[in-house]
């Protein structure tokens, strides 16, 4: 049975008829350079996937699971991920503008050289979080664990 991702306003924007799980469809989908922006992927398990280089612009994730995925240079620009668990991720270079991310654990995530200009981070778990180059200018930090 074939497994879709669609964007937050109904239309499809990947299908496959290879993944078994929703996982392996959002991975495809990646390696074959699609652009994922304004997908739905809200309460989803997305542990361990290998993005790199998504692009998921404006993405509804709001608490997703993205444990140890690896987001290298992934494009998030106004991604909504309240209460994403981001955890051990790899986020380097990654171009997180505008994100929301209140309430999302980045505990022990790299965000080496990321650029999160105006990043919600109200309330989130940064601890142990390497934040090294990363662009944090007009970011919320309010309440955040850093």
């Amino acid at each position: 049975m074939p497994i879709e991702i669609r964007h937050h306003a109904g239309h499809v924007l990947f299908r496959s008829e290879r993944a078994l799980k929703l996982r392996d469809a959002v991975s495809e989908a990646v390696r074959e350079g699609v652009d994922l922006a304004g997908a739905a992927l809200e309460n989803e398990d997305l542990r361990n996937a290998d993005l790199e280089r998504a692009r998921l612009d404006g993405a509804k994730m709001a608490n997703v699971n993205l444990r140890h995925a690896n987001l290298e240079e992934a494009s998030l620009v106004g991604a909504d991920l309240r209460g994403a668990r981001i955890d051990g991720a790899n986020l380097e270079e990654a171009v997180l503008e505008g994100a929301n991310l209140e309430d999302a654990n980045l505990r022990g995530s790299n965000l080496e050289d990321a650029l999160m200009a105006r990043v919600n981070l109200t309330n989130a778990a940064l601890d142990g979080t390497n934040l090294e180059h990363a662009d944090l200018r007009e970011a919320i930090l309010e309440r955040a664990n850093v």
